[in-house]
Protein backbone atom coordinates (compact mmCIF):
# COMPACT_ATOMS: atom_id res chain seq x y z
CA UNK A 1 0.00 0.00 0.00
CA UNK A 2 1.12 3.28 -0.91
CA UNK A 3 2.77 5.49 2.04
CA UNK A 4 0.88 8.91 2.66
CA UNK A 5 1.48 12.37 4.66
CA UNK A 6 -0.48 14.72 6.20
CA UNK A 7 -0.64 17.57 4.89
CA UNK A 8 -2.80 20.08 7.26
CA UNK A 9 -4.78 23.30 5.57
CA UNK A 10 -7.35 25.49 7.31
CA UNK A 11 -9.82 27.59 5.67
CA UNK A 12 -11.62 30.85 7.01
CA UNK A 13 -15.05 30.98 6.59
CA UNK A 14 -17.29 34.04 7.41
CA UNK A 15 -20.94 33.86 7.69
CA UNK A 16 -23.72 36.35 8.02
CA UNK A 17 -27.01 34.55 10.32
CA UNK A 18 -30.12 35.67 11.31
CA UNK A 19 -34.13 35.55 11.08
CA UNK A 20 -36.82 36.98 10.13
CA UNK A 21 -40.75 36.70 10.88
CA UNK A 22 -42.67 36.50 7.30
CA UNK A 23 -46.34 37.09 7.29
CA UNK A 24 -48.30 34.70 4.84
CA UNK A 25 -51.88 33.78 4.75
CA UNK A 26 -51.24 30.07 6.06
CA UNK A 27 -48.02 29.03 7.05
CA UNK A 28 -48.22 25.64 6.15
CA UNK A 29 -49.15 26.19 2.60
CA UNK A 30 -46.02 28.74 2.77
CA UNK A 31 -43.43 26.38 3.33
CA UNK A 32 -44.95 23.72 1.72
CA UNK A 33 -45.39 24.96 -1.66
CA UNK A 34 -42.24 23.75 -3.88
CA UNK A 35 -39.92 26.40 -4.77
CA UNK A 36 -40.24 29.10 -1.61
CA UNK A 37 -37.19 28.27 0.29
CA UNK A 38 -35.32 28.85 -3.03
CA UNK A 39 -37.16 32.43 -3.59
CA UNK A 40 -36.55 33.53 -0.04
CA UNK A 41 -32.83 32.56 -0.17
CA UNK A 42 -32.88 34.61 -3.57
CA UNK A 43 -34.64 37.71 -2.20
CA UNK A 44 -32.34 37.94 0.50
CA UNK A 45 -29.44 37.32 -1.87
CA UNK A 46 -30.59 40.13 -3.72
CA UNK A 47 -30.79 42.67 -0.91
CA UNK A 48 -27.79 41.58 0.28
CA UNK A 49 -25.98 42.15 -3.04
CA UNK A 50 -24.97 38.32 -3.14
CA UNK A 51 -25.94 35.43 -5.25
CA UNK A 52 -28.83 33.29 -4.01
CA UNK A 53 -26.26 30.13 -3.59
CA UNK A 54 -24.62 31.85 -0.82
CA UNK A 55 -27.57 31.68 1.06
CA UNK A 56 -29.52 29.61 2.89
CA UNK A 57 -32.83 29.41 4.20
CA UNK A 58 -34.32 27.13 6.50
CA UNK A 59 -38.40 28.08 6.61
CA UNK A 60 -40.72 27.02 9.94
CA UNK A 61 -43.95 27.86 11.54
CA UNK A 62 -43.76 28.81 15.21
CA UNK A 63 -46.56 28.08 17.72
CA UNK A 64 -49.61 29.63 17.09
CA UNK A 65 -50.06 30.33 20.89
CA UNK A 66 -48.62 31.91 23.06
CA UNK A 67 -48.46 32.69 26.83
CA UNK A 68 -47.90 36.02 28.21
CA UNK A 69 -45.34 36.76 30.67
CA UNK A 70 -48.49 38.29 32.80
CA UNK A 71 -49.92 34.85 32.98
CA UNK A 72 -53.45 36.15 30.38
CA UNK A 73 -54.73 33.47 28.70
CA UNK A 74 -52.90 32.83 25.14
CA UNK A 75 -53.66 34.40 21.80
CA UNK A 76 -53.42 34.25 18.44
CA UNK A 77 -50.22 35.29 16.50
CA UNK A 78 -51.85 35.49 13.24
CA UNK A 79 -49.97 32.87 10.46
CA UNK A 80 -45.95 33.87 10.45
CA UNK A 81 -43.14 32.17 9.00
CA UNK A 82 -39.70 31.64 10.77
CA UNK A 83 -36.81 31.92 8.33
CA UNK A 84 -33.63 31.66 9.47
CA UNK A 85 -30.86 32.28 7.25
CA UNK A 86 -26.96 32.04 6.89
CA UNK A 87 -24.80 33.32 4.14
CA UNK A 88 -21.69 32.87 2.73
CA UNK A 89 -19.01 35.65 2.24
CA UNK A 90 -16.53 34.53 -0.10
CA UNK A 91 -13.50 34.08 1.10
CA UNK A 92 -10.35 36.85 0.51
CA UNK A 93 -13.08 38.78 -1.15
CA UNK A 94 -12.34 42.85 -0.40
CA UNK A 95 -15.60 44.17 -1.98
CA UNK A 96 -18.08 42.04 -0.22
CA UNK A 97 -17.64 41.82 3.66
CA UNK A 98 -19.67 40.48 6.62
CA UNK A 99 -19.88 44.39 7.35
CA UNK A 100 -21.35 45.45 3.82
CA UNK A 101 -24.05 42.35 3.64
CA UNK A 102 -25.27 43.02 7.18
CA UNK A 103 -25.41 47.00 6.23
CA UNK A 104 -27.99 46.06 2.87
CA UNK A 105 -30.29 43.98 4.89
CA UNK A 106 -30.46 46.40 7.61
CA UNK A 107 -31.27 49.05 4.87
CA UNK A 108 -33.27 46.82 3.11
CA UNK A 109 -35.54 46.55 6.30
CA UNK A 110 -39.10 44.70 6.28
CA UNK A 111 -40.27 47.34 3.02
CA UNK A 112 -37.13 46.17 0.94
CA UNK A 113 -36.89 42.55 1.82
CA UNK A 114 -40.50 42.28 1.12
CA UNK A 115 -40.19 43.53 -1.89
CA UNK A 116 -37.22 41.48 -3.06
CA UNK A 117 -39.09 38.20 -2.07
CA UNK A 118 -41.96 38.88 -3.84
CA UNK A 119 -39.58 39.42 -6.95
CA UNK A 120 -37.65 36.60 -6.78
CA UNK A 121 -40.97 34.60 -6.16
CA UNK A 122 -42.77 36.38 -9.53
CA UNK A 123 -39.36 34.99 -11.24
CA UNK A 124 -39.84 31.52 -9.99
CA UNK A 125 -43.79 31.62 -11.02
CA UNK A 126 -44.67 31.23 -7.61
CA UNK A 127 -48.80 33.31 -7.86
CA UNK A 128 -51.35 33.31 -4.96
CA UNK A 129 -49.15 33.95 -1.92
CA UNK A 130 -48.91 37.12 -0.10
CA UNK A 131 -45.76 37.78 1.47
CA UNK A 132 -44.77 40.49 4.00
CA UNK A 133 -41.30 40.06 5.99
CA UNK A 134 -42.72 41.87 9.11
CA UNK A 135 -39.68 41.74 11.66
CA UNK A 136 -35.85 41.83 10.52
CA UNK A 137 -33.81 41.67 13.54
CA UNK A 138 -29.52 42.95 12.49
CA UNK A 139 -27.66 39.49 11.89
CA UNK A 140 -24.54 39.14 13.00
CA UNK A 141 -21.55 37.73 12.09
CA UNK A 142 -20.03 34.56 12.71
CA UNK A 143 -16.11 33.60 11.91
CA UNK A 144 -14.63 30.23 11.92
CA UNK A 145 -11.65 28.80 11.18
CA UNK A 146 -11.66 24.83 9.21
CA UNK A 147 -8.95 22.84 9.83
CA UNK A 148 -8.82 20.21 6.70
CA UNK A 149 -6.56 17.55 6.41
CA UNK A 150 -5.54 15.53 3.14
CA UNK A 151 -3.71 12.39 2.33
CA UNK A 152 -1.32 13.20 -0.51
CA UNK A 153 0.58 9.62 -1.97
CA UNK A 154 4.11 10.07 -1.55
CA UNK A 155 4.92 7.03 -3.50
CA UNK A 156 3.32 5.02 -5.99
CA UNK A 157 3.26 1.56 -4.91
CA UNK A 158 1.10 -0.71 -6.11
CA UNK A 159 -2.31 -0.60 -3.75
CA UNK A 160 -3.38 -3.98 -2.17
CA UNK A 161 -7.21 -3.10 -2.87
CA UNK A 162 -8.63 -3.58 -6.22
CA UNK A 163 -9.06 0.12 -6.51
CA UNK A 164 -7.71 2.05 -9.02
CA UNK A 165 -4.36 4.19 -8.16
CA UNK A 166 -6.70 7.16 -9.44
CA UNK A 167 -9.43 6.20 -7.50
CA UNK A 168 -6.94 6.56 -4.75
CA UNK A 169 -5.82 9.26 -5.78
CA UNK A 170 -8.80 11.80 -6.50
CA UNK A 171 -11.15 10.00 -3.24
CA UNK A 172 -8.88 12.14 -0.62
CA UNK A 173 -9.07 15.48 -1.87
CA UNK A 174 -13.06 14.89 -2.54
CA UNK A 175 -13.50 13.98 0.62
CA UNK A 176 -11.65 16.85 2.19
CA UNK A 177 -13.53 19.55 -0.29
CA UNK A 178 -16.68 17.53 1.56
CA UNK A 179 -15.93 17.80 5.10
CA UNK A 180 -15.01 21.75 4.09
CA UNK A 181 -18.48 21.97 2.51
CA UNK A 182 -20.35 20.70 5.49
CA UNK A 183 -18.22 22.63 8.50
CA UNK A 184 -19.49 25.49 5.96
CA UNK A 185 -22.86 24.96 6.63
CA UNK A 186 -22.58 23.57 10.12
Amino acid sequence: MAATTMAAASVTVTKVVGTMILDVPSCKTFTETPGVKGAVAAGIASASGMTATSVVVALSCPSTTRRLASGLPARRLGETVNAGYEITIPEGSTTITAASVTSSIVSAGTLGLTAKIATAMAAANITGIVVSVFSVPAPETKTMVVSLTTKAPTTTAKPKSTESSARQVFTAPLAAIMAMAMAAFA
